[in-house]
């Protein structure tokens, strides 16, 4: 990889699938859909039985070996396509609490408001999914931030 000067999606995906494949081997459970998330990064759970220090050994090994200096080139070269997705998805999120009758300055889980609460979470959820964000919420336009 690389000694094209090109880095497709294939290439990076089969080199995440080789690292995970190492961490199986070394025996790390990993779980989670293993694809591209919405902002050009896999996502997923690996699990540390026991102490964790074996089994962060064998994740920066593994990384090492087949994922590290390719997600250096891989965040260069999505990182303009991420910003957008951010971007959209914070818009997203802004017009849903807009709909909901919820500013977005002062939506959030620790809403002394159920009903605002209610409307944030339903937000974050919907563009979480709309965006294919998994866990990560990147806020709405208008929120401070």
């Amino acid at each position: 990889m690389l000694q094209d000067g090109f880095l497709s999606r294939a290439e990076y995906e089969a080199a995440h699938l080789a690292m995970i494949e190492c961490l199986r081997v070394d025996g790390l459970d990993v779980d989670g859909p293993i694809e591209l998330n919405g902002v050009y990064q896999y996502n997923f759970r690996i699990v540390y039985p026991g102490d964790p220090g074996p089994g962060r050994a064998v994740w920066d090994e593994c990384r090492k070996q087949y994922t590290a200096v390719l997600e250096e080139v891989w965040g260069f070269l999505t990182g303009p396509l991420a910003a957008d997705v951010v971007s959209s998805s914070r818009a997203f999120a802004a017009d849903c609490l807009k709909e909901k009758g919820v500013s977005a300055a002062t939506a959030s889980f620790s809403s002394s408001v159920p009903a605002e609460r209610e409307a944030f979470s339903q937000c974050v959820t919907l563009t979480q999914k709309r965006f294919n964000l998994g866990t990560m919420y990147f806020g709405a336009q208008g929120d401070g931030d």
